[in-house]
């Protein structure tokens, strides 16, 4: 086997520009790699042929099975759902939590209106109480109180 040390004598020994070279030695080595890389791969395939083959007999059987019986069908197409499911969940929940920084500036900015709104409110209040009119008014209103719950949308569509 030839040593990438030898393609770069033999580029500098030539007298060349530094960029044919630097390509030169390159393709030598590329073509050198390559070739070490095919000779390992097909000592793979023929190390492990019987397992290859064994492992593509088995893929094989196994798609004939659950495509040729309804029940294997089904049971294979439910829990895969169910990977999917728990995978989608990982997902969201992960994309979720990378989406806390938008979340929270918006958060933040919706409070800073909200308590803006609840000085105005109280000074509007503080000046209805001194009114005589205000108390008949304020027994309709307390009749109609509403309740607000904070609630996760999970999935928004419009």
């Amino acid at each position: 086997m030839v040593s990438p040390s030898w393609f770069v004598e033999v580029a500098i020994s030539k007298n060349t520009v530094l960029s044919q070279r630097v390509f030169v030695v390159q393709k030598r080595f590329c073509s050198w790699f390559y070739l070490a890389c095919m000779k390992t791969l097909i000592k793979f395939f023929l190390t492990f042929k019987t397992l290859l083959v064994f492992l593509f007999l088995e893929l094989v059987s196994f798609l004939l099975i659950v495509n040729n019986n309804q029940f294997q069908k089904s049971q294979f197409l439910s829990s895969s759902n169910v990977i999917v499911g728990s995978i989608y969940e990982g997902a969201s929940s992960v994309f979720g939590y990378f989406g806390l920084k938008e979340t929270n500036g918006i958060l933040a900015q919706e409070n800073s209106r909200l308590k803006e709104e609840l000085l105005s409110c109280k000074s509007e209040l503080e000046r209805m109480r001194r009114d005589s009119n205000f108390a008949a008014r304020a027994s309709v209103a307390e009749r109609n109180c509403y309740s607000f719950v904070s609630a996760k949308v999970i999935n928004a569509s419009v």
